[in-house]
């Protein structure tokens, strides 16, 4: 009984949810289905839909055509293709993947100096075909490169008689060649030397040394292209490897070499850059003799300059020395002419010439610790110089044209001939108190500026600017003026040297005119040399009077009994030498004795002019009889 009701129950249950839920599923013959025309579709399927019900017409699957390229695929971009259902028109598009890529190659070979392969053409860093050069006959069997050995001839080098290595030099017919590599071994054993001349007259422009490369020959690059190396650390020596390389412009040298040797860099005036290692000890002589460089630094390490080492480098402006260097030797910068001022704080000696002619070379020298040789400065810009040494050396600076201050200080004894000659800017000299040796052709050619002399010298004074003896009576060096005291009877050698203010000299006093006395006096115009009232000869030596241009008359009284040599010589506007003792003169040859000679008629002034400018020029005058003709 019980059974019964409960199926009777769910009976009503699922009547309810049918008149309620699913009245849309049950045909009770009143709907009526419409299909849309238009398709719906998915990937796979199209159909006709019912539009009041779920209900569909003609479901079936899509029925696609071949596919059409919308894009074509290429190695690098993906592309896209489509087909379409030929009943509802759906369309179907679809990603190409790129293409697989097949990689081109040169069919010619592209090598270096070990080997050889060809590359990839079509844009891809990649190489097949790679191995080692086969040379054979100079050339490489596969690619034709030139085998690098056969472009160079090979020595052997040898130590205690065991082969340590080769040498290289370039084959004479491969010296058009513009660069160079040169090759780490041959025959199993490495390449140690460039031997003499290798690279001689090459047009190389470029040269790469390696590492295994000991020493560079004598005139290795003699007249060759090269313009730039760098030597490696393991190079220790050079010879004088790049003289006469015209063209070299920079090197840097290794920290192997110690020697920079004779000529190494000499005459080689393209030469703007070189840079030294820091094992370098010492520079030889000429080593960069007619080279351009500019500027260069000493590293510290070197410790001796040869003699010349700068000689005629014109270019040079400025030079760093190792503080290591003591020592200038002789010409080191001879004709520097561009060389700027440095400290010589640490320099004992100088040697001759060393700075002769480095016009702008403006320091003010002291000679209290220094040594200086002869001429070690002339021509040279010094400004200032202090002397305290027994003697200044003969031509020791002359021809300074900014020289303008001399301090001779009282150590100084003697002042060699021509030591300051031709100081044209010369203003003001000061002397010690033990200067007696003084020779009055140190100052010759210098203005007539400001003198002045040490109180407690014995040898020495000065009045108005006139260096005198001390009694007075030889007058040493004039001034400005042309001034002449009356305590003086001698008229000191060089005294009146150049004088440009003096026009008429009228000796009243004088009794001897020393070695040119009078010389190049630029106005002087007449002289008359007056007889001494005290008994004795009157004396004009060599050269008195010579090149005075304007010297036009002159006057020999008859106490005068000696001309020197060459008196009047150069005084080419001269027109009267008129003698008031006539008999007994002779002319002299250099050297001749008074008892020789040649007896001259010196009656005519005017044919005397010719005498002394022209027939008897350099010789001398003597009149042994003068002195008793009152």
């Amino acid at each position: 009984m019980k059974k019964k009701s409960i199926i009777a129950f769910l009976s009503l249950i699922f009547a309810i949810a049918c008149v309620a839920g699913l009245t849309s599923c049950i045909d009770d013959g009143t709907h009526t289905h419409a299909f849309d025309s238009a398709w719906s579709t998915t990937d796979t399927h199209h159909w006709h839909a019912c539009d009041g019900c779920d209900e569909q017409s003609d479901y079936a699957p899509h029925a696609f055509g071949e596919w059409t390229i919308l894009t074509p695929a290429t190695e690098t971009t993906p592309g896209s293709r489509s087909r379409a259902c030929s009943t509802c028109g759906y369309a179907q598009v679809q990603q190409i993947p790129e293409l697989s890529h097949t990689h081109t190659y040169a069919t010619t070979y592209t090598y270096d100096e070990r080997e050889h392969w060809r590359a990839a053409t079509c844009g891809h860093d990649v190489k097949i075909d790679r191995a080692a050069h086969a040379f054979r006959d100079g050339a490489c069997s596969v690619c034709g490169c030139a085998d690098p050995n056969a472009v160079y001839d090979f020595t052997e080098v040898r130590d205690d008689g065991e082969l340590i290595g080769y040498a290289i030099a370039v084959k004479a017919e491969c010296r058009s060649n513009t660069a160079f590599t040169i090759p780490e071994e041959y025959d199993g054993k490495p390449v140690v030397a460039i031997a003499d001349y290798a690279f001689r007259e090459t047009a190389m422009t470029t040269l790469t040394i390696p590492d295994c490369i000991q020493s560079i020959g004598n005139s290795a690059f003699w007249s060759s292209e090269l313009k730039e190396i760098v030597i490696p650390d393991s190079v220790r020596t050079i010879g004088y490897a790049f003289y006469a390389a015209p063209k070299l412009e920079q090197v840097v040298l290794g920290n192997g070499i110690e020697e920079i040797p004779m000529y190494a860099f000499r005459a080689t005036p393209s030469l703007t850059s070189v840079q030294l290692g820091n094992r370098v000890r010492s520079i030889g002589d000429y080593a960069f003799y007619q080279c351009g460089i500019s500027r260069i630094k000493l590293p510290d390490s070197v410790q001796t300059l040869g003699k010349s080492v700068f000689h005629d480098a014109t270019s040079l402006q400025s030079i760093v020395l190792s503080s290591q260097i003591t020592s200038i030797p002789e010409y080191t910068f001879y004709n520097c002419s561009q060389l700027q001022a440095f400290s010589l704080a640490n320099i004992s000696q100088v040697g001759a010439k060393a700075f002769y002619n480095c016009g702008n070379f403006q320091a003010d020298i002291s000679t209290e610790t220094t040594e200086f040789a002869t001429d070690a400065f002339r021509q040279s810009g010094i400004a200032s110089l202090y002397w305290d040494k027994p003697t200044v050396p003969r031509y020791g600076f002359t021809d300074l044209p900014r020289l303008t201050s001399v301090v001779l200080g009282d150590n100084v004894t003697k002042l060699d001939s021509f030591a300051f000659q031709n100081c044209a800017a010369l203003k003001s000299i000061s002397i010690g108190k033990s200067l007696s040796a003084y020779d009055g052709s140190a100052f010759a050619g210098c203005p007539y500026g400001t003198i002045t002399v040490h109180p407690d010298n014995a040898s020495l004074s000065v009045a108005d600017n006139m260096l005198l003896s001390k009694d007075g009576t030889i007058l040493k060096r004039a001034n400005a003026a042309g001034d002449i005291p009356s305590t003086v009877t001698t008229i000191g050698g060089y005294a009146f040297y150049g004088h440009e203010a003096i026009e008429t000299l009228t000796c009243e006093n004088i009794r001897f005119i020393q070695d040119y006395a009078f010389a190049g006096c630029k106005k002087l115009k007449s002289v008359t040399l007056m007889p001494n009232p005290n008994k004795g000869a009157f004396a004009v030596q060599s050269h008195a009077f010579a090149d005075c241009l304007q010297l036009q008359t002159v006057v020999v009284p008859a106490k005068v009994g000696h001309l020197g040599m060459s008196v009047f010589k150069g005084c080419t506007d001269l027109q009267s030498v008129r003698f008031e003792y006539t008999p007994n003169w002779k002319v002299l040859k250099n050297g001749e004795s008074s008892s020789a000679g040649t007896l001259v008629d010196v009656s005519d002034p005017h044919k005397n002019v010719e005498y002394f400018i022209d027939l008897y020029a350099d010789r001398s005058w003597y009149n042994g009889s003068a002195q008793n003709n009152y």
